[in-house]
């Protein structure tokens, strides 16, 4: 009976701690997600950073051509218009693909490991 009075009370003690941890962690991942979305959904390409600003033009251009490829563009199409193309498909495409990588809860394997641990540990503990 000692060590069943123990189990509960080790459990009890530690088991808010690691649900608190639990839900900082979960809050922090859902802001961050919540953020790369309000990121995605007003992307342009106009905005995005080059290493060397004089390879723009040249990064426009493939980006052009992939979209008159891929998206049945015509061939005459301004580039303008295939980036706006591009544009939009990043806005609408992107955000679910993302999630769906990141899968539902977006724990990384260590972290999941840890939060398994977690719940473990105080019944560990009881039987040293």
């Amino acid at each position: 009976i000692n060590s069943f009075v123990g189990f509960y009370y080790t459990e009890h003690c530690l088991a808010p701690f690691a649900w608190y941890a639990f839900s900082i962690v979960c809050r922090r991942l859902a802001r961050s997600k919540a953020k790369i979305h309000q990121r995605l959904s007003t992307f342009t390409v106009h905005n995005c950073t080059c290493f060397h600003e004089d390879d723009r033009p040249l990064v426009y251009a493939n980006i052009a051509a992939l979209m008159r490829e891929t998206q049945g563009l015509p061939e005459e199409a301004e580039d303008e218009e295939a980036l706006a193309c591009f544009d939009a498909l990043v806005r609408d495409e992107l955000p679910t693909a993302l999630t769906m990588s990141l899968g539902p809860f977006c724990l990384r394997y260590g972290q999941m490991i840890l939060l398994a641990t977690a719940g473990f540990l105080p019944r560990m503990c009881d039987t040293l």
